[in-house]
């Protein structure tokens, strides 16, 4: 009996050891570790220490590609990625791209044109401040101005106070060009200066004493003696007719040698019919009674008429006459 139960004994100590190396071999294929499915690959399969037979879900990026400008971010997303991605950096000159120059930069300051640093070379004159006193010009040299003032006040009032000189009525410069100017318009325009002496032209007065030649008169001949004057006191005058119109421009009153006794006023008026008569204006005599001088008249606005008057006012109404060396009355078709 004792040697079967030594033989049971050794049956039973066999067993466990077999039991034993059967227990290690498991241990040795059961399943480990950590990793979950976002950790492995999208359709790859595995199992953790917690399950077998999982399958991944991590996405496969394969090769991804960005370009960048200078101070650009890309976030990288997560995920699977081969290796073969690249993130490229655009070049500086696709960057910068620019026309200007060192000299239309400021100098001191620098700018990145076309991929290359540029030092400005333009030169900083600060406030630019003019105020010329006359008609100067003044050569503005090149560069970077803050600001400033150009007063012209004192250029511009002293052309027109030279201006003024040169528009005085009584200039010879002021003559001379409305005569040329009148000529040189006439011209242009084809018509031609009246001669009182042609054809087609009346001329007629209210003169009974002097003057009565007209024609004679307004051809510029001068009487040192020539005085006109009506009888029953009426202001002396001449009228021109030309049926087909006029444009009166000017009239010259060769000044008397005799203080007092030129005209107080000369009134030039126009007419359609010759029986009313419309004032196209009335200059004060001012004359200097010099018999060497001639006092100009001109028609400010060009009408034209058939008729047209010149009325000289007598100086006061105790003198009938006016004194004059002669007078021109200057008009065109």
């Amino acid at each position: 009996q004792v040697d079967s139960l030594n033989k049971t004994k050794e049956q039973l100590e066999s067993t466990i050891n077999s039991l034993n190396t059967q227990i290690a071999e498991l241990q040795k294929k059961q399943a480990t570790g950590n990793a979950t499915v976002a950790d492995v690959l999208s359709g790859k399969t595995f199992s953790n220490s917690s399950s077998v037979g999982l399958t991944g879900t991590m996405v496969n990026r394969g090769a991804i590609n960005q370009t960048l400008n200078a101070g650009g971010s890309y976030t990288i997303p997560a995920g699977y990625h081969n290796g073969s991605g690249k993130v490229t950096v655009n070049s500086l000159a696709s960057q910068t791209s620019a026309t200007a120059g060192a000299g239309q930069i400021l100098n001191g300051y620098t700018a990145w044109v076309n991929g290359s640093k540029v030092t400005g070379s333009m030169p900083n004159r600060g406030n630019l401040n003019w105020n010329p006193s006359s008609s100067t010009s003044y050569t503005v040299p090149a560069g970077y101005y803050s600001g400033g003032t150009l007063n012209s006040s004192g250029a511009y009032n002293a052309g027109v106070t030279a201006a003024d000189n040169r528009a005085n009525a009584n200039s010879t410069n002021y003559k001379t060009g409305y005569n040329n100017g009148y000529n040189a318009g006439v011209a242009a325009r084809g018509n031609s200066i009246i001669n009182w002496g042609s054809t087609g032209v009346s001329v007629t007065h209210n003169c009974d004493s002097k003057g009565t030649d007209v024609k004679t008169y307004l051809n510029a001949v001068k009487e040192s003696t020539q005085t006109w004057q009506n009888s029953g006191g009426a202001n002396p005058y001449w009228q021109f007719y030309y049926a087909s119109g006029i444009i009166l421009y000017k009239v010259i009153v060769w000044e008397p040698s005799q203080y007092g006794y030129g005209p107080q006023d000369i009134t030039i008026q126009y007419s359609t019919n010759g029986s009313s008569w419309t004032t196209a204006q009335t200059t004060k005599y001012t004359g200097t009674n010099n018999n060497s001088s001639a006092y100009r008249i001109y028609v400010n606005t060009p009408i034209r008429a058939a008729y047209w008057r010149v009325t000289f006012t007598v100086n006061s109404s105790s003198r009938k006459s006016v004194a004059m060396y002669g007078a021109d009355v200057f008009a065109m078709t």
